[in-house]
């Protein structure tokens, strides 16, 4: 597999497209995601959802909260994404936090990553999985199946007003 940079928002697999790099978000989610974040050893995670491409919408999942490891409530998750799907909402991915150095995935994420993209294959296109660094910023990649691998990506974001 061979991956080039298109541009700054593109990335190209061999001759065509494989998928824009862009999260786009909403400017008081980004901020409600950073706020409710706590800078600590223990990592918190939770889901976002989006409408007409735009994350628009978190869940902070503090039941799943572990020391140096996020751990997702599952059935608590679900109830929240099946709320979302009466609400018109999509769910578009997981969030976790990581230490104020740590920007890049862990090799238990990209496996965790793995795991979810493959097992969600017929019902998501490709999801997201921002690393929240506290009181600092989010660092955004993307994972998607390119000829039957998952292809994860670091992501630019586009904080939306």
């Amino acid at each position: 597999m061979m991956l080039t940079k298109y541009n700054e928002w593109c990335i190209i697999y061999t001759s065509f497209v494989v998928f824009c790099v862009l999260m786009k978000i909403n400017k008081n989610v980004y901020r409600k995601i950073l706020a409710n974040t706590p800078v600590s050893a223990i990592e918190i995670g939770g889901i976002i959802g989006m409408k007409s491409e735009i994350v628009t919408d978190c869940f902070f999942d503090y039941s799943g909260s572990n020391y140096g490891k996020y751990c997702p409530d599952i059935e608590l998750i679900n109830k929240k994404i099946n709320k979302w799907i009466e609400e018109g909402v999509t769910f578009c991915g997981i969030f976790h936090s990581h230490y104020p150095s740590g920007e890049q995935l862990s090799s238990d994420d990209t496996e965790y990553i793995n795991h979810i993209v493959l097992n969600l294959k017929d019902c998501c296109d490709f999801l997201y999985f921002p690393i929240i660094i506290p009181d600092k910023r989010i660092v955004a990649y993307k994972a998607k199946i390119v000829d039957g691998e998952v292809v994860i990506l670091p992501d630019e974001i586009e904080i939306i007003d």
